[in-house]
């Protein structure tokens, strides 16, 4: 007989991928809005960083055990939806001067449907945000 723990650790891989499937779905169509956009130049080029999802431990053969990449949602026009991650000095130092994690994001940018799935997962509550952001800039 399973317990609580055992049975809900069994539905997580069940409900991440549901929840990057339904990332998948807002994403693609949040996209090819973006890059109308961007197609449009209204604005040609824009990044809007998003929260940080996740913090990931590099792994042991980096020789960083004290370290780690810290994980954000970003839109980037006319890219789209993506991550960006930064060792977590490098995102220290860029936060002490204003719009640096956002002028350094576009170099970082890795594609939404590049990303694992759980990060897939952890980018879909954020999605509605930055597309109102995204309308507010962008006039």
């Amino acid at each position: 007989m399973m317990n609580d723990f055992d049975e809900e650790r069994s539905r997580r891989p069940g409900w991440l991928h549901h929840l990057a499937e339904q990332a998948e779905a807002h994403v693609e169509k949040a996209n090819r809005l973006i890059r109308a956009i961007g197609d449009a130049g209204r604005p040609a080029r824009l990044t809007i960083l998003g929260p940080a999802i996740s913090q990931e431990d590099y792994s042991p053969e980096s020789g960083r055990p004290d370290s780690s990449l810290f994980v954000h949602v970003v839109l980037d026009v006319p890219r789209g939806i993506g991550i960006v991650r930064w060792d977590m000095d490098v995102h220290y130092e860029l936060s002490q001067t204003p719009g640096a994690l956002e002028r350094d994001a576009p170099g970082l940018f890795v594609p939404f449907a590049e990303c694992p799935v759980d990060l897939r997962a952890r980018c879909f509550p954020h999605l509605a945000g930055l597309l109102l952001e995204l309308r507010k800039r962008a006039g």
